[in-house]
């Protein structure tokens, strides 16, 4: 494990590492590391997951949800496990189990096919990034269904990054349906206020 990134413990809006140093916010586990990838050099750590080399739009989308303020334990724990998917959809990892149905709670004991869901959608066959979650078919079928409002055909950078954001707005969105949870109605209000942002700027452009 790199030097600078320690397990963690959450406690409210506390980390404890295992060197008792307490960070807060949560991002503050975010180490910048000389490194000549092309990726930012930089890795996070929540629980024993370390990431190293997290893309730009990932590190926005997690300053996004550290944003949201926690009262409680129960949603910290949440927060973290949404951590955990922007990292993982960034590296486009691969599970055994569809990820808004776990983090919802509603696993299915028969979820059929899993499939990769594009958070940000594709243009002309090719994502805009591949930025991806393992979701069963019912979950990917909404998720596809309310891409439309928002997908446009541009390969335009900005345009593209909103995408990004619009397609975590909808991930929250059905976070929020199926969990009834005010913390992902927060977070898909966040997110989509961003893409509107920067969709917003280069219509202005």
């Amino acid at each position: 494990m790199d030097s600078g990134c320690y397990p963690i413990l959450l406690y409210s809006h506390k980390i404890v590492t295992s060197h008792h140093q307490i960070l807060t916010p949560t991002l503050n586990c975010i180490r910048k590391r000389n490194t000549p990838n092309s990726r930012r050099g930089f890795s996070v750590c929540v629980g024993q997951l370390v990431s190293p080399f997290l893309t730009d739009h990932a590190l926005t989308a997690l300053r996004i949800v550290n944003q949201v303020t926690i009262d409680d334990l129960a949603t910290e724990r949440i927060r973290s496990r949404v951590v955990k998917l922007i990292v993982e959809a960034d590296r486009s990892d691969r599970h055994s189990t569809c990820q808004i149905c776990e983090l919802a709670d509603q696993l299915k004991t028969n979820p059929g096919q899993l499939q990769q869901h594009h958070v940000a959608g594709r243009v002309r066959g090719e994502p805009n990034y591949p930025d991806s979650i393992t979701v069963c078919t019912s979950c990917h079928e909404s998720l596809s269904d309310v891409q439309r409002s928002w997908l446009v055909s541009s390969r335009d950078p900005a345009t593209r990054l909103s995408c990004y954001f619009f397609g975590w707005a909808d991930v929250f969105t059905l976070l929020a349906q199926k969990s009834g949870k005010k913390f992902f109605y927060e977070l898909a209000s966040r997110f989509r206020a961003k893409g509107h942002h920067i969709r917003n700027r280069v219509q202005l452009h």
